[in-house]
């Protein structure tokens, strides 16, 4: 059962990486995250924390992750709210060492991406090829 214990403990946290990666991998990209998932991300960790630092079964984690998600979702709203402010430290947390030009240039490119392919009517595969073109005319 303690072996089962340490799977589950070791999934969470494996999980926990997963979506701190994906807030760094969006906002790299430029397409931003939702608070919402910046603030469940920081109930995973939180999660994690309690049960490692006290007597608590991993098995709670079984409870504590889908609640983290529902709160989370309603982060919105107040009391959840307040999870912002320590959301904001995971985000920066996991935003380290990310260039902010390089950040800004890849939401202009996807902005423009989303442009070209709403108002000029081209494929996905068009518009990148076509930003190419423009970014190495401009160059």
């Amino acid at each position: 059962m303690e072996t089962l214990g340490y799977i589950i403990y070791g999934i969470a946290a494996v999980l926990a990486v997963i979506w701190l990666w994906g807030i760094r991998s969006y906002t790299h990209q430029g397409r931003g995250v939702a608070m919402q998932t910046v603030n469940i991300t920081l109930l995973f960790i939180v999660s994690l924390v309690v049960v490692a630092a006290s007597a608590l079964s991993p098995f709670h984690l079984l409870w504590m992750y889908p609640v983290s998600v529902v709160i989370g979702l309603l982060s919105l709203a107040f009391p959840f709210s307040l999870l912002s402010v320590p959301g904001h430290l995971v985000f920066w947390f996991a935003c380290i060492g990310l260039n902010k030009d390089e950040v800004q240039r890849n939401k202009q490119r996807l902005e423009r991406a989303v442009y070209l392919v709403k108002h000029e009517g081209l494929t996905v595969k068009e518009a990148k090829q076509r930003i190419e073109q423009e970014e190495r005319a401009a160059s």
